[in-house]
Formats: structure tokens, C-alpha cells, sequence
């Protein structure tokens, strides 16, 4: 932005100062006037959005980081190796290769579960007591970005919403986020991964205690009741996916 108002400076100057010693065409001052006027409405409309619409994308990288987290933009990266995307494609790959080779193909599904899913939850009060909860039911889980310490301050109302990963088995993803509203009755909203355009990686995450903002303003999502939410049932994907949906705009 420092740039920006720099910029600002010198074509106005260059462009009133041209101005007062322009002579020919007639018109030639009056266009270089309002051509500095014009450019000085525009640069200040886009210095007025970077800080306020664009705001948080000034922020320090960790910072950053942070907050497209919770608003479903961003990934640390899969699973506590913190594996990078090609090496999840080739355990993929693998799994495919399992499949279509085993007899027992529950087993190889269950396996899959097992390597990619990750859980994570948002760092506040109850945060442990939910990863706790969910490690006694065999499901790995961790609080985002735990070296820090919780936020127990933050309101529950400012985190109801749960990121689903798209490629998650129904039956696991279902028995999560059931947990997940047994303890935090404060959750409300539930948002696809495919509909966020976040990274790949996301696909086999569910991060639980989304941001309310993100979920009501930019996905306008329906509220779920609790009970709505522990009623749900699903056989596959397809249809988890279809009842998900049956609260998007």
C-alpha cells in the first residue's frame, strides 16, 4: 500500500503539473485533471478495500495461516506426519492397488480410514476433553494448532460449523460428528469440502468448530438441530453427501 499511495503521488503530479503547462489542444488540461482525479478515486477505493474486505490477507503468514484455517480455505496438510500431497497420492494408490487384489475388502477400506482421516478441532474451551472423547472411540484427533494455548474466551457462537471432508466413509464421518454434538451441542452448520475450493488435502479432514461467519455469510448454510444431526443415517458417500446438502442455500 506504501507503494500504492507513492504511485499516487507522483502521477497526480506528473499529471497537474502537465496540466499547468499544456498549452495545445485545448482540451489536453482539462483531460489531465480529470484523469488525476479519476486515477486518485480509484487507488483510494482499492486501498480502502485492502483494508477492510482484504484485510486479514495482510496479515503475517502465521497469522494468515490462521484464519483461512478456520474459514475452510486452507489445510496444515494430512494426517500428523504432516505427508505432502504426492505421497498421499501414492498410500492411495496403494490402497487401490489392496482393492482390487484382497478378498477382504472392508479391511483394506478400514485401513484407508485409518491412514487419512484427520481430525481437528478448534481450539476452544473443551477442545481436549473432545479429542479425549474421540481417541477412547479410536478415532485419531488433535486441537489445530495445540503448541498454543486454548481461547477459552471465544464464544461458542462464533465456532458452530463442522468442515467435511468429501471423501470420508459415511459410517466414520457420521459417527465424528455425532460425538463431536454430543459434546458441543453449540454445532449447527455442516459444509462439504468439494463445494469449498480448498486444497485436495482437505478431502479426508473434518475440522470441527468452524467459523459461524464463514458458514452462515459466505456458504449460507441452514441451521441443523442436534437432533436432526444424530437422526442422520447414510449407506455411501452419495447419499451423506445428499442429506448434507438439503441445508445449502
Amino acid at each position: 500500500m506504501a507503494a500504492w499511495f507513492v504511485m499516487l503521488i507522483l502521477l497526480t503530479t506528473i499529471m497537474l503539473t502537465a496540466a499547468a503547462q499544456i498549452s495545445q489542444p485545448e482540451w489536453g488540461a482539462s483531460f489531465l485533471i480529470i484523469s488525476s482525479s479519476i486515477t486518485n478515486l480509484v487507488i483510494i477505493t482499492f486501498v480502502i478495500l485492502m483494508l477492510t474486505r482484504f484485510r486479514p490477507n495482510l496479515q503475517e503468514g502465521k497469522e494468515y495461516a490462521e484464519w483461512l484455517k478456520d474459514q475452510n480455505a486452507y489445510s496444515e496438510g494430512i494426517i500428523t506426519t504432516n505427508l505432502h500431497s504426492k505421497q498421499i497420492n501414492v498410500i492411495q494408490e496403494k490402497l487401490e492397488s489392496l482393492k482390487s487384489e484382497s478378498e477382504d475388502l472392508e479391511i483394506v477400506e478400514r485401513i484407508e480410514d485409518s491412514l487419512l482421516l484427520d481430525v481437528s478441532i478448534s481450539p476452544i474451551n473443551g477442545a481436549n476433553e473432545l479429542v479425549d472423547i474421540l481417541d477412547q472411540s479410536g478415532i485419531r484427533a488433535s486441537v489445530y494448532q495445540d503448541e498454543y494455548e486454548l481461547n477459552e474466551s471465544v464464544s461458542f457462537r462464533d465456532h458452530q460449523a463442522i468442515w467435511l471432508g468429501d471423501k470420508i466413509n459415511p459410517a466414520l464421518a457420521l459417527k465424528v460428528i455425532k460425538i463431536a454434538v454430543k459434546h458441543w451441542p453449540h454445532l449447527k452448520y455442516i459444509h462439504l469440502s468439494t463445494d469449498s475450493g480448498g486444497p485436495e488435502e482437505i478431502d479426508w479432514q473434518i475440522y470441527l468448530g468452524g467459523s459461524t461467519q464463514s458458514a452462515v455469510k459466505r456458504y449460507k448454510l441452514k441451521p441443523w438441530s442436534n437432533d436432526e444431526i444424530l437422526s442422520i443415517e447414510a449407506q455411501s458417500i452419495h447419499d451423506l453427501h445428499q442429506k448434507i446438502k438439503a441445508k445449502y442455500p
